[in-house]
């Protein structure tokens, strides 16, 4: 049930669906709005008149507040809509090369909604460094955020998110581990007299 008042005194109740809870309204620009549990919204034009619009999302919505031109819902597990078409707002994956010599970084044209599993690429576009192999992503360049390899998955929190690519050094000089014979990298000489 809504109820609606045009002096605050004197209200008129209005059903609008006996399955839903409505936990918060708002009015602007010649629009009811109401939010409820299960991510429900309805408008009214006329606050007796009630249609069902489109969330995007099952997470319950507690308010609803208007201003300069745009609804805003908020709701649980971190949950924020904005009028338009009241959908959830979304949020985008970035790879860079970071500092690459070569190879093109991984793009991801899917836009997440917070909360939404996001699978971490590969090294999809063969990035390169010169005297380095690729070692994952980070979510600072540096690597002192987190790290993640390919496949590993998190969930989108509320704002974009940038990897990194990680490099190692390929040690240089010496035997690398490769087959037998040869010099081991000791540094030793074998002398043989004359």
């Amino acid at each position: 049930m809504i109820a609606i008042s045009g002096d605050g005194a004197s209200w008129t109740n209005h059903v609008v669906d006996e399955l839903h809870h409505y936990s918060g309204a708002s009015y602007g620009n010649g629009t009811y709005v109401a939010v409820g549990i299960g991510g429900k919204i309805v408008t009214s034009s006329d606050g007796a008149s009630w249609a069902s619009r489109s969330s995007g999302t099952a997470n319950h919505l507690y308010g609803v507040a208007y201003g300069d031109g745009t609804y805003v819902a908020l709701g649980t597990n971190g949950t924020i809509l904005q009028s338009g078409s009241l959908t959830p707002k979304t949020y985008t994956l970035t790879y860079k090369g970071n500092g690459s010599t070569g190879g093109t970084e991984p793009t991801d044209s899917h836009s997440y909604a917070q909360g939404e599993t996001v699978t971490v690429l590969g090294n999809t576009g063969s990035l390169a460094k010169t005297g380095n192999t690729f070692a994952g992503w980070n979510t600072a360049a540096n690597g002192s955020g987190t790290g993640y390899a390919t496949g590993a998955t998190f969930s989108m929190g509320a704002a974009n998110v940038t990897l990194y690519a990680q490099w190692t050094a390929i040690p240089s000089g010496g035997n690398t581990g490769g087959g037998g014979g040869g010099n081991s990298g000791s540094g030793c000489r074998r002398h043989t007299p004359r």
